[in-house]
């Protein structure tokens, strides 16, 4: 993960995937042509959030926002809209394929949980993704997939994509950034545990699982640690700073 203006590819291309904030203007194409196919750039997409700035922001229907995400300053979608799923395909996803993207990180998969307050809620914004990701497979059938959290819809995802659901990443095991506050924190050991089985009984089921953990960039050591302590779980670790935009470790 790397969603800096400027990444360095040259030393990132030493992962297999790297996802990246597409509004900076890189070639993924040229990426993995120059990288022999062993790299590949993944386009970062908020999926449950509208942030300001995006280049479709003027063209979403206000009916389609229920709120507000005050910490990110984002408007939260409503997903059980029936105009959500063709919006997201055609007004996020197939820019982002006319660039050249073929890989998708699928972020803010649980802001609807920020709104949807009775289980009818829930259950409908549940649905409304779902919508929306099956008919980017229909549309877009050789895409593939790292979701950002959204276990509750994890199985119906995996039976859809099967093995272009690349992976399942969460965010904070051991190191959480703490954006309200600008501060690194340790996770609570009640909250490492839930994540990490949510995280293992994924690994369980075919998917590749990925903890992304957050230390200060001074503290490389701290990185390294927390990349040891999520492999020896059984996971695949990136550490990297609260801004995501330097080189993390990994495996």
């Amino acid at each position: 993960w790397h969603y800096g203006a400027n990444p360095p590819l040259e030393t990132l291309k030493i992962f297999d995937i790297i996802v990246v904030e597409p509004g900076h203007k890189l070639d993924p194409t040229a990426h993995q042509t120059k990288t022999a196919g062993h790299s590949e750039l993944f386009a970062y997409v908020s999926i449950g959030e509208l942030d300001p700035g995006r280049s479709y922001e003027n063209q979403m229907p206000a009916e389609m926002l229920l709120g507000r995400n005050e910490t990110w300053n984002s408007q939260i979608i409503d997903q059980s809209h029936p105009g959500w799923p063709g919006f997201f395909v055609d007004k996020l996803i197939a820019p982002l394929w006319q660039q050249g993207y073929r890989g998708f990180f699928l972020d803010t998969m649980d802001s609807h949980h920020l709104v949807g307050k009775t289980p009818d809620q829930l259950a409908a914004q549940r649905q409304g993704l779902l919508n929306a990701i099956q008919l980017m497979r229909e549309r877009f059938p050789t895409a593939k997939l790292i979701t950002n959290r959204g276990f509750e819809v994890l199985d119906e995802i995996h039976t859809t994509f099967k093995h272009d659901l690349v992976a399942v990443a969460a965010e904070s095991l051991f190191g959480r950034w703490d954006h309200a506050n600008q501060r690194y924190v340790k996770v609570p050991l009640a909250d490492r545990q839930w994540l990490s089985a949510q995280l293992l009984k994924a690994k369980k089921r075919g998917i590749s699982a990925i903890s992304i953990d957050y230390a200060a960039p001074t503290e490389r050591e701290t990185a390294r640690q927390m990349a040891r302590d999520i492999l020896a779980l059984g996971l695949t670790p990136y550490v990297t700073n609260g801004a995501i935009n330097q080189i993390g470790v990994g495996s």
